[in-house]
């Protein structure tokens, strides 16, 4: 099975309506010489979840909402050399309280670390995905159109055991709300599932893809 993703992560949050005019575009020209591939169509924002309800109405019935999720972020980046204000003796351990995510994310962007400013949101843990995908899923559910995570993982500087019980979390809420996913990464870029680094948890994590 062929499918396309028009563009990988549209940084600015502040460009969606020319995004959408870039991705109705790009449509159009796929349909002419793959008419029935299906079409991964992610927002603004670094592909963020809550992004999803500003893209447009589907084209086709071929159409997928795409996001990607590495929330908290303090969790699954600790320790990431290209995150501005992180070091080398950053630690987070998942779950936690939302006080202390709160805390340990005041050092960095409040705009990178937004997820844990959730409206509503109470603790950290599978309410945090709940409440980070709500509007996704209800756009999506409107319009009819499949949602799928093209992308989400934990750095291998992370605690093991910790990152067990955050992939137990997001595929419990992948699961209910049937979101196909896809976590990074298979090999290398600091995330890779089979380096040495996750060799103890494995299978667990096997398990929950």
């Amino acid at each position: 099975m062929l499918a396309f993703e028009l563009l990988n992560e549209v940084v600015n949050p502040n460009v969606a309506k020319e995004w959408n005019a870039i991705a109705k575009k790009t449509v159009s020209a796929i349909r002419q010489i793959a008419p029935d591939s299906y079409i991964l169509i992610g927002g603004v924002n670094y592909n963020n979840a809550v992004s999803v309800p500003l893209l447009d109405e589907p084209y086709d019935d071929k159409i997928v909402y795409n996001f990607h999720c590495y929330e908290p972020l303090v969790f699954t980046h600790q320790k990431a050399y290209w995150m501005e204000g992180m070091t080398k003796d950053f630690d987070m351990s998942y779950p936690a309280s939302l006080e202390v995510y709160r805390e340990k994310s005041r050092q960095f962007d409040e705009m990178a670390m937004g997820a844990i400013y959730t409206e509503g949101l109470r603790e950290v843990g599978p309410e945090l995905f709940e409440a980070l995908f709500a509007q996704a899923i209800r756009t999506a559910e409107e319009r009819n159109v499949p949602l799928y995570c093209g992308e989400y993982g934990v750095i291998d500087q992370a605690p093991l055991e910790d990152t067990v019980r955050w992939y137990q979390d997001i595929y419990q809420v992948f699961l209910k709300y049937r979101i196909g996913h896809a976590a990074w990464t298979y090999k290398d870029k600091d995330f890779g599932l089979i380096d040495p680094h996750y060799e103890e948890i494995k299978e667990q994590l096997i398990a929950l893809l």
